[in-house]
């Protein structure tokens, strides 16, 4: 009778726990699928434009994976890196980590955008407005550059670095850079429509005379605003030229 009642015991603990595996099986899975995907910290694209995108790219059994949407978002060109998690049942929240843009380039007639790493990155048309400082000089016919020409956008980006460096108000002055030679470039600003012609070999220096100039008076003055250039070339002298015909070699 002991035994009988041990056996019916034991069968009663294996049944409310093969149960209660059951149970939580079906509780995992429940909370394994995605009604609501909510996306968050998204420039470059707006957040509908993610979720398009996704939607269109994995199907519906890859749509209630984690695993499969955080695959996706880490394989998108505008995106480093990415958080995935629920923070409710069947709500799943992503928050994304945007490559770093700092410039663009228009390159036979194609739009590129440029990472803080030197990477090229196809422009996709929907993209947000971004206001960032056109390269030009550089030969891009697709997202990897020949030596020659990514030695060239290593230049002018360290231009852009350092003119965030000595100040944000400076890098925001930039609307275009163009590459001329190994050791010169043309800059252009807001402030007045000028080319100013700058040395790569002293980028640091320069830039701290820039931002003098940009906050100085003499950025409202005649002289430079209807200059035909400026010249930075040389260490602590700034010449302004009125000659439009002057070639700067």
């Amino acid at each position: 009778m002991a035994n009988n009642k041990k056996q019916i015991y034991l069968a009663l603990v294996v049944f409310i726990l093969f149960g209660s595996l059951i149970v939580y099986a079906n509780m995992r899975d429940t909370s394994k699928t995605v009604n609501e995907i909510m996306i968050e910290k998204a420039s470059l694209l707006s957040n509908e434009a993610y979720l398009t995108d996704i939607r269109k790219n994995l199907n519906k059994t890859q749509l209630q994976e984690v695993d499969e949407i955080k695959k996706y978002f880490i394989s998108h060109p505008y995106i480093k890196n990415c958080e995935v998690y629920f923070p409710a049942p069947n709500k799943l929240k992503v928050n994304l980590e945007e490559k770093l843009i700092v410039a663009q380039i228009i390159s036979n007639e194609k739009k590129y955008l440029v990472s803080a790493d030197g990477e090229i990155i196809d422009k996709i048309a929907y993209t947000n407005p971004v206001d960032l400082p056109l390269v030009t000089g550089i030969t891009c016919d697709g997202k990897s550059l020949a030596q020659s020409e990514q030695n060239k956008l290593n230049s002018l980006l360290s231009i852009i670095n350092s003119y965030k460096t000595v100040s944000g108000n400076l890098s925001k002055s930039l609307s275009e850079i163009t590459w001329k030679s190994e050791s010169q470039a043309i800059l252009f600003v807001r402030e007045f429509s000028a080319p100013i012609y700058v040395n790569l070999k002293s980028v640091d220096k320069q830039a701290v005379y820039l931002e003098a100039l940009l906050n100085s008076k003499q950025v409202n003055s005649s002289a430079l605003q209807y200059a035909a250039y400026v010249d930075m070339r040389y260490d602590k002298y700034i010449f302004i030229g009125n000659e439009s015909s002057t070639e700067i070699e």
